[in-house]
């Protein structure tokens, strides 16, 4: 345009600005330096990037805010200044100072659809087929830009595309190919969030398949409940499901230590390739009214939320919510659009996707009435309909809350003989760490059954097995290794006494 032929358009170092000075003065008087040649020249447009740098952020470890002098600077109509912030920052830094915002016409840059990056990406992919030497395909681009714009969180287009297909280029050609298809960029993804797309699926149906098999590795009886958690994970993938909504919601109700937690782990560990694969909250933690700030992010930006941020970083992920029936109503409903819409926004007004997650919720409520209702032999279906009824009318859960579920899944009370099965895992697992020791282990049955009936408790399930396995077993294995009394290459064999307690024995392997 004419009125902009002869402008010339200067970038602000903030960094450089302050770097090596030693106190607020210094920093002032350059600004003003600055801003005074800015003044002379008459024929600059001055762009600061990240602009709450000025006006309080840290920089270099220490509070900026220069907006007073800015003030006073850009109300001279020769100084001509284009600045850019990010929506959080602007809301934190930039709207809590009136007199700084009114200097500026706020103009917001929005996000470019679909067709517009790939119209981008067909610019950017000429430079990029020059800078790896690759050929990249129409159908290519367009994978990059419907992927990211699915899969990757917390950062928008065109840009999340163009990072995605420059990283495809990356690993297209260290990998001596001369042609970037549709595959690779799948791979990248994958890659990236973890997420299984194209080919990847594949596997995740052979995990579907053998779903329970695996469950009932890790946990002990609890059938029907294993069977439904199986049976609907395989139903939201396989038929058609909303795409936003999560992979899917359920809500484990039973005692204390029957395998709740334990199902949730394993389920994390065989879908999402890893226990850590998981996001675990404890929803005591949020029964006050103020706790969706906890959850989403806090308005004045000095908390993060804990369940956004972690879905942002891994977006393919377990989301276990322990003790759900404690957290607060506000909290509840905040689940309530997130089972339905598979999304919430964030306290900067980013919108996080729920769509590759699984969510459980797990609660006690209702034990007693679990407990009483098989000892009367009550099958599962009918007892689930009593719950569910015991739930609502006790106001514990509300029916439009527990209707969002894919399944409600009941874990019946452990019985003395799956104690002894729980008790047979936890001890493999010692084994296993003694032998990374070069060390043997075995117990015998009466001895098995001597530390499961030690642990039993109606009430509280395999809870006190692992303390008594500790304090028991671990506890003396430990005092023989430190009193040099087992060794490597030895083997220690536990069994009952006459005293009736245990005794351990060392032998030779």
């Amino acid at each position: 345009m004419p009125n902009l032929r002869y402008l010339r358009v200067l970038y602000l170092d903030i960094g450089a600005l302050i770097a090596g000075t030693q106190n607020r003065g210094e920093i002032e008087e350059r600004f003003k330096r600055v801003m005074s040649e800015i003044q002379s020249a008459g024929n600059v447009i001055l762009y600061i990037d990240e602009i709450q740098n000025l006006a309080g952020a840290q920089v270099a470890d220490r509070p900026i805010d220069l907006t007073g002098l800015a003030v006073e600077a850009l109300s001279s109509s020769r100084i001509h200044v284009i600045s850019s912030v990010t929506t959080a920052n602007f809301r934190r830094y930039i709207e809590t100072r009136p007199t700084f915002l009114e200097l500026f016409e706020k103009m917001d840059v929005i996000e470019l659809s679909k067709n517009e990056t790939i119209r981008a990406l067909e610019k950017i992919s000429l430079h990029l087929e020059k800078q790896f030497k690759i050929t990249i395909t129409y159908k290519a681009i367009v994978e990059a830009v419907n992927l990211s714009n699915t899969y990757i969180q917390g950062k928008v287009l065109p840009g999340k595309a163009i990072d995605l297909l420059e990283e495809s280029c990356t690993n297209a050609a260290t990998a001596g190919k001369r042609v970037l298809e549709k595959d690779e960029i799948e791979k990248s993804i994958t890659a990236k969030t973890g997420i299984p797309v194209g080919r990847a699926k594949k596997e995740e149906g052979k995990v579907l398949l053998g779903l329970e098999d695996v469950l009932h590795k890790r946990v002990v009886g609890q059938e029907e409940a294993i069977k439904a958690v199986a049976d609907a994970l395989r139903r939201a993938r396989v038929m058609v499901r909303e795409k936003e909504r999560p992979i899917g919601t359920f809500l484990f109700l039973g005692p204390t230590g029957v395998g709740k937690t334990q199902t949730a782990k394993t389920i994390a560990s065989t879908y999402f390739g890893s226990e850590t694969s998981m996001v675990r909250l404890d929803m005591s933690e949020f029964s006050q009214g103020d706790s969706i700030d906890l959850l989403i992010g806090s308005k004045n930006g000095n908390q993060a939320g804990q369940l956004t941020e972690a879905v942002k970083r891994k977006p393919y992920t377990l989301i276990l919510l322990d003790e759900l029936e404690k957290a607060n109503r506000d909290v509840l409903n905040l689940f309530l659009q997130v089972f339905d819409d598979g999304r919430i926004v964030d306290v900067d007004g980013a919108v996080v996707k729920f769509s590759e997650t699984i969510i459980i919720a797990t609660s006690n409520a209702g034990s007693e009435l679990i407990r009483e209702r098989i000892q009367k032999n009550v099958l599962i279906p009918q007892l689930k309909t009593e719950l569910l009824e015991y739930l609502q009318r006790e106001k514990i859960f509300s029916p439009e809350f527990l209707n969002r579920f894919d399944e409600v899944v009941v874990f019946k009370p452990l019985t003395l003989l799956e104690i002894v099965k729980v008790a047979q895992i936890e001890l493999s697992e010692l084994e296993i760490r003694l032998e990374a020791k070069d060390i043997g282990f075995e117990i015998t049955p009466r001895a098995l059954d001597f530390v499961a009936k030690a642990g039993y408790n109606p009430v509280y399930g395999a809870r006190p097995l692992k303390r008594v396995i500790q304090d028991s077993l671990e506890a003396q294995i430990a005092k023989l290794i430190l009193s040099e009394s087992l060794k490597r290459g030895q083997r220690v064999s536990v069994d009952v006494s006459q005293n009736k307690s245990l005794s351990f024995s060392v032998k030779i392997d």
